[in-house]
Formats: structure tokens, C-alpha cells, sequence
């Protein structure tokens, strides 16, 4: 059986670009695309507002194409759910099933997630989250996993 079809929500942060990398080197997923919202007024990536062009050239780094989810600013957050479940509700249709998040740290965000990704038809992975992440971190820096603005 082949790999399960994944898209990855991408903060454009750190923790994102790690989860891609534990990702690939566990190789039970592809990660098909990144998925990201970005707010309409500024064309900034709603978490940690990065600029489009910036968010483009990581996923052209990557590799992968993008899924953006435009939302408004400010936004409600029954605003960002429902845009987020237009986005993912077309998961399904591409072979996706599954969608992994960067939380190195997610603590109560798993049920969360869970929760809401439910009626999508999507299931939430956590691969680099959860319990003593020394482990999953260890070489992070000499697996070239860097920063830059």
C-alpha cells in the first residue's frame, strides 16, 4: 500500500518547516500541498505575518504547491472555521485525507483540531507533536532547518 496523501498546515514558522521535515523522513505521508490562510487586507500569512511573496518562496523551497484560504482582518473565528472548511472540504476530491500540523507543542490543540477537522473529512496528524519532543528535534539545526526573514 502506498503512502497516505497529506496537506500540511503551514505557519509559515519554524515548527511547520520542521513537521515537513519529520514528515519526509518518517515517509508514511506525501505531503501534497501546504495549506495557509493569509488576511485579505494586509496579504499576510494570518499567524505569524509574512508577506505572500515570502510564504511563495517557502513552498517553492519545499517544492510543494500552496493552498491559500483567504480571511478577513480582523478575523472572527467563526469566519476563519468556515473559510477553513470550504478549503478542506476539497481535500477529499485530491486523494487527501489527512492533514498534519507543525505544533511542536500542541498541548490541548489535538482535541481541538480533531474536532474541527472532523466534519471535513479530514483527519489531524501531529507527527513532530505530543509528549518529549527531544527526540523528534534532535539535529534540527544540521538537518538545515533554518530561519530567515
Amino acid at each position: 500500500m502506498g503512502r497516505k496523501k497529506a496537506w500540511l498546515s503551514w505557519s509559515s514558522g519554524k515548527d511547520s518547516a520542521w513537521s515537513l521535515e519529520v514528515v519526509r523522513r518518517q515517509g508514511e505521508y506525501d505531503v501534497e500541498a501546504l495549506l495557509t490562510t493569509v488576511n485579505t487586507e494586509y496579504q499576510r500569512v494570518a499567524m505569524h505575518a509574512v508577506r505572500e511573496a515570502l510564504l511563495r518562496e517557502q513552498a517553492e523551497s519545499a517544492g510543494l504547491p500552496l493552498v491559500t484560504v483567504p480571511i478577513p482582518y480582523p478575523c472572527p473565528n467563526r469566519a476563519y472555521e468556515e473559510a477553513m472548511a470550504v478549503a478542506l472540504r476539497k481535500a477529499p476530491a485530491q486523494g487527501v485525507k489527512e492533514k498534519i500540523f507543525g505544533e511542536l507543542f500542541p498541548g490541548k490543540k489535538p482535541c481541538h483540531r480533531e474536532e474541527k477537522n472532523g466534519s471535513t473529512g479530514n483527519t489531524p496528524i501531529f507527527p513532530a507533536g505530543g509528549g518529549d519532543n527531544r527526540p523528534a528535534c534532535d539535529g534540527k539545526e544540521e538537518r538545515g532547518t533554518t530561519a530567515r526573514g
